[in-house]
């Protein structure tokens, strides 16, 4: 089983204080903008009550958890890259230690027969130092003759000594030590070793380096000031309205030829920061999540009017993703609360009513999408795991299986490209996975798997990715930059090519327009909304 690693924040929350040095205050919020560092983000009670409506703000604890499941990911993901180099080193010892016995082996025994053979011949070294005067006293005179026959026995003592089968028996306990020395599977562990990182990291994944890729920074068509914080924006069906969270409240844009027109219509009922909204496809009607745990129902009453729903609080922490059904009967909500609730909803009327709730998930659910046949709900969490929910005959969302992926990394991104294929980013690396559906389950195809640009980069909370369809290209965001990915699956996903927009900072927040043809993003660091004509090649 693997080990879980686990990182330590080495403060204690007691040393988090108030960087106002407000006196017995301790830290409970901390500040995103980044015109703030370190000990300038943490912020009291009190300080939150002042600034919270101009400032982006999460819960001290919230915080801590994200920062924990960040860095737990980023060991997890180094642990899951060493353990290969560390399985291969491991085989590499374990062959050099069986090199070692074999070549100890071969040398001893070959030491051996060196050493007999030394013995052999000084034996008879010895023996001929001992002689008969009487047996030699007849070739006193016969001396030519007796050393030929001296050196001829002589020849005969040592070729016997010197036995040809050994010869051949020690020359080929060399070859096999020459063999074992230059083994070719040590040769090859070694160059597995060298070559490891690079046959991982090249053929895992895909990246967008053989794509028709344009890095677009000149289709900025237009540029509105907004001063307080958007998390969630939307367009209507036509693509005339925009209503876009301004901290509690949400104001109503007019949208004409590429820019934005401000109807100086602003609605307000939260009473804290916009999370997302999701706009009709019949009517000018919208719903809103906040971090107040409510939803709010807005719809037009007439050019300048709108009328507010009840607004209906069931989730106990934000919300953090909502979606509507195609006939608009049902609408979806998730929540840091680590639930899923399911909402009866007439957007003529403006009327929401709770249903029931949907309860697997044990940390805060990020995202949800459905596919376009709506038999298949899926979702996305802190801990990292994507859930599949099937429709039952009895139109209730039932749960059907956990997605097993092989990174255990969190991702904030997951939507469905088809009935069957769902794409989900993951956060730390900037690669975006995809899971094909056989059978019942989802099964993730890594050939598919998308190495971004903005590689080893970390990226934030909203933005949710989105699938169009008429184009076929999906519209996904990492760190500070905004992908348009063209796609073309027909039982087997190609990747056409990639525009990529330079937002300059990863603190963006949009969406587009039904029918592809512009993005909106506000950009926290320029406190602006910027408008993006997409240009499609044929």
């Amino acid at each position: 089983m693997k080990q879980i690693i686990q990182c330590q924040m080495v403060e204690s929350v007691n040393d988090l204080v108030c960087s106002n040095n407000h006196l017995n205050n301790k830290a409970e919020f901390v500040i995103l903008d980044d015109q703030f560092k370190g000990k300038e983000r943490l912020i009291c009670k009190s300080c939150y009550l002042t600034l919270s409506q101009s400032l982006n703000i999460l819960p001290l604890e919230d915080a801590i958890n994200v920062v924990q499941k960040k860095k737990n990911n980023l060991i997890d993901n180094l642990v899951n890259q060493i353990i290969p180099y560390i399985q291969v080193l491991e085989q590499f010892v374990q062959s050099i230690e069986n090199l070692k016995i074999s070549i100890i082996n071969i040398l001893d025994d070959i030491i051996i027969k060196m050493n007999n053979w030394i013995l052999d011949i000084e034996s008879f070294n010895y023996i001929k130092r001992q002689y008969s005067f009487l047996e030699e006293v007849d070739n006193l005179t016969q001396t030519s003759k007796y050393k030929e026959f001296q050196q001829q026995y002589i020849d005969q003592k040592l070729n016997k000594n010197i036995h040809k089968q050994q010869v051949i028996q020690i020359v080929k306990q060399i070859q096999s030590l020459l063999k074992l020395i230059l083994d070719e599977n040590l040769k090859q562990r070694i160059e597995k070793i060298i070559n490891l990182r690079q046959t991982n990291e090249q053929n895992k994944f895909n990246d967008l380096s053989g794509l028709n890729i344009k890095e677009q920074s000149t289709n900025i068509t237009h540029v509105m000031n907004q001063e307080k914080v958007c998390y969630g924006l939307a367009f209507n069906n036509l693509g005339t309205l925009m209503a876009a969270g301004c901290d509690n409240d949400i104001k109503i844009w007019k949208f004409q030829n590429g820019k934005l027109i401000d109807s100086q219509i602003t609605l307000q009922g939260h009473k804290n920061c916009v999370i997302c909204i999701v706009f009709s496809r019949k009517v000018n009607w919208f719903a809103s999540g906040s971090h107040d745990c409510q939803i709010i129902g807005w719809k037009q009453i007439d050019q300048n009017k709108w009328h507010q729903s009840e607004s209906v609080k069931i989730h106990e922490k934000s919300i953090s993703c909502l979606v509507l059904n195609q006939n608009e009967t049902q609408l979806i909500s998730s929540s840091w609360d680590n639930s899923i609730k399911i909402w009866i909803v007439d957007s003529n009327d403006n009327y929401f009513q709770y249903d029931y709730s949907l309860n697997k998930h044990e940390s805060y659910v990020y995202c949800l999408s459905l596919n376009q046949s709506e038999t298949n709900l899926v979702s996305c969490d802190d801990n990292g795991c994507l859930i599949i929910w099937n429709k039952h005959k009895t139109q209730k969302w039932i749960f059907s299986h956990v997605i097993q992926k092989t990174v255990q990394d969190i991702g904030y991104r997951i939507c469905f490209i088809h009935d069957n294929l769902i794409a989900w980013q993951q956060d730390s690396l900037g690669i975006t996975h995809f899971f094909e559906q056989e059978d019942d389950q989802f099964i993730q195809k890594s050939q598919y798997s998308l190495q971004l640009k903005s590689f080893n980069s970390s990226d934030t909370l909203y933005f949710p990715s989105n699938y169009n369809h008429k184009r076929q290209t999906l519209l996904q965001k990492h760190s500070k930059y905004l992908y348009l990915i063209k796609l073309n699956y027909n039982q087997k996903l190609t990747i056409v090519d990639c525009q990529i927009l330079d937002c300059n900072h990863h603190l963006i927040y949009g969406s587009w327009t039904e029918d592809g043809r512009y993005l909106v993003f506000w950009s926290s660091l320029e406190k602006q909304f910027k408008v993006f004509q997409i240009n499609y090649s044929n």
